[in-house]
Parts: structure tokens; sequence; C-alpha cells
């Protein structure tokens, strides 16, 4: 059944197909890796960075830290310790006022069918 539904030429062209679009994302991904590689040879050398000095009172730290242009971001976790759960004791009195003259709850009767 088998080779009904997967004949030679069928599964050569599924091999070709294949085998295309991998070479195809291949030189894609090796186009654009080496895109910026070329390009900053082109530039020459890179000029000597300015350097400023601020005083350390002038300097704020962010409240939340910005994104990398690239790489990696690591995120932290200090775990805090867990406070004791509460413990909720509600209490709830009820009174009769009937003095013991309530009379117990009847119970449902069943209905029987007739069958038809």
């Amino acid at each position: 059944m088998a080779a009904k539904r997967l004949p030679v030429p069928r599964i050569a062209g599924i091999v070709a197909w294949t085998a295309a679009s991998v070479a195809w994302g291949t030189a894609l991904v090796a186009t654009a890796n080496a895109a910026p590689e070329a390009e900053d040879g082109a530039e020459g050398p890179a000029p000597d960075p300015v350097v400023i000095v601020e005083p350390q009172e002038r300097i704020v730290l962010a409240p939340v830290p910005t994104m990398p242009e690239s790489g990696l971001v690591v995120l932290r976790y200090t775990p805090s310790e867990k406070s004791e759960a509460q413990v909720v004791v509600r209490r709830v009195v009820v009174s009769s006022s009937g003095g013991g003259s309530a009379s117990p709850a009847k119970a449902p009767t069943k209905v029987k069918s007739s069958g038809s």
C-alpha cells in the first residue's frame, strides 16, 4: 500500500524540494550574518572613545534596567520568607426561640409511577 502512495518519483521530488529549501535558508542566514562584518571593515579604524567623568552625586540609577540592544537579559529572583498563615476562627451561636416546640422536618414522600 505504501508503494502506491509514495512512488519513487514522488519521494525524489520531496527530497529535492527539501534540499532546495534547506540550501535557500542556509544561504539567507549566512548572508545575514556576513553583512555586518563586511560593513565594519569598510569603515576603517574606529575613533578613540570620549570619556566623560561625572561626579558621583549626579549619577541616578534607573528604577528598571533598560533592555540591551543585543545579548541576554538575566533576571534575578530573590525569594522572601513566607509569612505564617493566620488562623481565623468564626463562632456562630444560634439560639432557638421556640423552647423545644419545634417539630422535626418530614421526609419527602416518593411517588410511584403507574408504568404507563
